[in-house]
């Protein structure tokens, strides 16, 4: 009897420790995709914001292109671009092709 009792109880113990281990496997794949949910509304929001500046450029551009600006409002375009628009990371001249 005290044999079965034993075994019951370690059969118990596997059973809950076994299920606490399901658990915490559950709780870090949620935070996990919690995190990505995170990530893709961010990724959209800069998708986006990089949308409206490529727009903003194309509008720019089409207008220093009309030739109906003079040559005031080019400078006006020019000065106030974005500066994410306007500054490069390249260190070095690009390099002419032969």
């Amino acid at each position: 009897m005290n044999l079965l009792l034993s075994i019951g109880r370690a059969i118990s113990a596997l059973f809950f420790t076994v299920v606490g281990w399901l658990l915490s496997k559950l709780k870090t794949a949620n935070e996990r995709a919690k995190t990505a949910e995170e990530d893709v509304r961010e990724l959209a929001k800069a998708s986006q914001a990089q949308a409206e500046r490529e727009r903003s450029h194309e509008k720019r551009v089409e207008e220093i292109a009309s030739d109906n600006l003079s040559d005031d409002r080019v400078s006006e375009l020019l000065s106030t671009y974005p500066p994410e628009n306007t500054q490069t990371t390249r260190t070095q001249p690009p390099q002419s092709r032969n």
